[in-house]
């Protein structure tokens, strides 16, 4: 067993080094699901606050343009 190819030193150090690989890529993998995951809940609330935003503004428009069409309505009808 001793003259095993997978006891010399240079087999051991690379596969050291190939499973601190894949622990390195296994990290960075989650790291980026969890950014991945954050963006996601920032966007939902960008999102959110747009769908909002749009809202209230088209609130302010139909306001504004019942405003002036009463006001139309008001001066046309004191020419009469």
């Amino acid at each position: 067993m001793a003259d095993a190819v997978y006891q010399t030193a240079p087999v051991v150090r690379a596969f050291h080094r190939a499973v601190g690989a894949l622990e390195y890529l296994q990290e960075r993998e989650q790291e980026e699901a969890t950014r991945q995951r954050r963006q996601v809940v920032v966007s939902g609330r960008r999102s959110a606050g747009l769908r909002r935003a749009k809202s209230y503004a088209g609130e302010l428009i139909f306001t504004r343009l019942r405003r002036h069409r009463i006001e139309a309505l008001v001066r046309s009808s004191r020419a009469w």
